[in-house]
């Protein structure tokens, strides 16, 4: 059977694309912590959606009170990126003991939104450009809250321990 002229075009792009991509995945191959890195922040993405728009439902639609909306919103969001990270970015590094993973999964992100808390308060506090401009200190925090709950989380949680107890 012959093929079309539209799917050789297509088999050519597609062609093109790994070769264009092979030294990219070349690279995340020779290292796992820049791939699991790239992950993790891809799942953040999710879960800060997750967390806004849980609060925003929570909040306007069903007229919870700001701070029980936020708890809700967060537990939420540690949930979804809990097991997106478990299935996808720690993947061979998820053990079979899901309650200890997800008991210390929820304290490293716990401790990393204190982490994201101070640094904003301490780059208001230190910074006139940051009290200008709070989105900046809000950056920083979440920065360095990430890097903690990165290094923590695939250290600390996903370590692959099933026999660790709960």
């Amino acid at each position: 059977m012959r093929r079309s002229a539209p799917s050789l075009e297509l088999a050519r792009r597609q062609a093109a694309a790994r070769q264009l991509s092979a030294p990219l995945a070349r690279w995340f191959d020779r290292r796992p912590a820049s791939r699991e890195a790239l992950a993790f922040a891809c799942v953040g993405s999710i879960g800060f959606a997750v967390d806004a728009g849980g609060l925003m439902l929570l909040f306007h639609a069903l007229g919870w009170g700001h701070y029980p909306a936020r708890g809700a919103s967060f537990l939420i969001a540690v949930s979804v990126t809990w097991y997106l990270n478990r299935t996808w970015t720690f993947a061979q590094r998820a053990g079979s003991n899901r309650r200890r993973e997800y008991t210390v999964y929820f304290l490293v992100q716990a401790v990393g939104a204190g982490i994201n808390g101070t640094v904003y308060a301490l780059g208001l506090a230190l910074s006139p450009t940051m009290q200008a401009f709070p989105v900046l200190a809000l950056a920083l925090g979440s920065i360095v809250a990430m890097a903690f709950n990165f290094v923590a989380t695939r250290h600390l949680a996903f370590t692959n321990s099933a026999d660790l107890p709960a």
